[in-house]
């Protein structure tokens, strides 16, 4: 890097009317915000690193994080003005959302207006609505939690069943029937940190039933949401989780990926007791350089990370990961479809485990179902509002799932499809071609960051396992 530019005094000179920079000292510079507050700072390792943070000031989670080497002034400019994008968009910010149901719905409505307030109070991000139980599932799928009145616990497992990717819980009927508000959002607030803990149990016990090797992972996850891309890293130590964080950008880009690598490997864990890297991202990224997307080979980048960081790298589509993860934490569905169609587009992609194994492909092209479509349909691709309503993004996610139910015959298609959140009038358009029999379970995903995790780890603790044997018989043959 030009040792003439000085990253945290270029910094002071940036000013906003919706943010205020404070030095603390030559090191270290406090950002102020109405939502949000943050950091940047410098860190003097072997090499010069830079750290971006952000925090929400309701919940003080963590938005935006990231280390990179100090090396290069434009790239270093670059990550800070993503940082102050994401500060912009912090209305945009993703809620949980809650259903209460019951017979009729008088009383849950107003229970979910005092939830609402005690949420608000204790700055939980929770947004609460209720609805009659006959109408439940008509709307469930637009919620990431149920909450269930007792008076209709009996329909619990049903609904438990029906609604397999969904959070769905009892209410206590002693706190249903005081009102007992704090003690409910305590109650919700520990079964969300639980489901996701025990996806996690599940599918490390399933796994490690068939690998003898207990492997130190450092896992990186890439999904795209709207115009924002999310990674997360994750240290899996013999299964267990012992260091996590995020990272919410822009535009996925391989620099960031070495940006990942260079910081926690070089100044932070170091490395020295990771035993392999696995990574799942897009198979298309954006290229700053030609300012434009590119496809990439997994097998190029993960030879050219193994050569750099002199550790075994696996590099797999983020699609098949979910895929992975949702199969690795439930025992109902041995082969299953998962297809995400990114709002504001017309093609999406796709990942399968098929009895169990999953779909690799030979030329990094399984899933990729835009070549496909692009000639039968050439609207496909094109930005316009009339091409990108809910009902055209209908009509091409059927007929995309279509050919896969004729192909796969799956047991289950998970969807990611904000557009199209209602599984029964997808399955009804489906049904305007195909019997109502052939067509599987449909389930509506919207976060699938648990299941890209685990399917990371999995598929980055198969690839291991082969590693070793592989390189057992090398030696045994020199």
């Amino acid at each position: 890097m030009d040792n003439t530019f000085d990253f945290l005094s270029w910094v002071m000179e940036q000013t906003g009317d919706d943010y205020t920079l404070e030095r603390k000292d030559e090191d270290h510079i406090r950002l102020d915000a109405d939502t949000v507050y943050g950091e940047i700072n410098q860190y003097h390792f072997e090499m010069e690193v830079a750290e971006l943070r952000l925090n929400r000031k309701s919940d003080d989670e963590t938005i935006f994080f990231l280390h990179f080497e100090l090396k290069d002034a434009e790239h270093a400019e670059e990550l800070f003005e993503e940082m102050i994008g994401i500060l912009r968009k912090q209305n945009d910010r993703r809620t949980t959302r809650i259903l209460l149901s019951c017979t009729s719905a008088m009383t849950t409505s107003f229970f979910a207006g005092k939830l609402s307030e005690g949420a608000k109070t204790l700055s939980l991000d929770y947004e609460f609505a209720a609805i009659p139980f006959p109408s439940l599932y008509e709307k469930a799928f637009d919620f990431d939690v149920i909450l269930m009145a007792p008076q209709i616990a009996y329909e619990y497992e049903k609904v438990r069943q029906i609604l397999y990717d969904k959070i769905v819980l009892q209410i206590p009927p002693a706190l249903f029937a005081t009102y007992d508000t704090g003690s409910v959002l305590e109650y919700v607030r520990d079964e969300i940190a639980k489901a996701k803990t025990t996806k996690e149990e599940i599918a490390v016990a399933k796994v490690m039933r068939d690998i003898e090797n207990n492997a130190k992972i450092f896992a990186i996850t890439v999904t795209h949401d709207l115009d924002r891309t999310f990674y997360g890293y994750r240290i899996y130590n013999s299964g267990e989780i012992t260091f996590s964080e995020k990272v919410i950008k822009r535009h996925c880009t391989e620099r960031d990926i070495y940006d990942i690598m260079d910081t926690q490997f070089q100044s932070c864990c170091k490395g020295n007791d990771i035993d392999c890297v696995a990574i799942s991202m897009p198979g298309v990224v954006y290229s700053y350089r030609e300012k434009k997307h590119i496809r990439f080979e997994y097998s190029q980048l993960a030879a050219r990370l193994s050569e750099s960081y002199h550790i075994p790298v696996f590099v797999s589509n983020n699609t098949t990961a979910v895929a992975i993860g949702f199969y690795a934490g439930q025992d109902k569905y041995d082969t299953i479809t998962y297809h995400s169609h990114p709002r504001g587009g017309l093609v999406g992609g796709e990942g399968f485990v098929i009895d169990g194994h999953p779909v690799i492909g030979s030329h990094q092209m399984s899933g990729e179902l835009g070549p496909i479509f692009r000639r039968e349909r050439p609207g496909v691709g094109v930005g316009n509002v009339i091409s990108h309503s809910p009902e055209r993004v209908l009509e091409m996610l059927s007929l995309y799932l279509t050919a896969n139910i004729a192909m796969i015959d799956p047991q289950v298609i998970l969807v990611r499809c904000d557009l199209v959140p209602d599984m029964d009038e997808l399955r009804r358009k489906i049904a305007e071609v195909m019997e109502e029999q052939y067509i599987p379970d449909l389930i509506s995903v919207r976060d699938v960051s648990e299941y890209a995790f685990l399917g990371t780890m999995l598929f980055g603790l198969h690839e291991f396992k082969d590693y070793v044997v592989d390189h057992e018989v090398r030696q045994h043959q020199d």
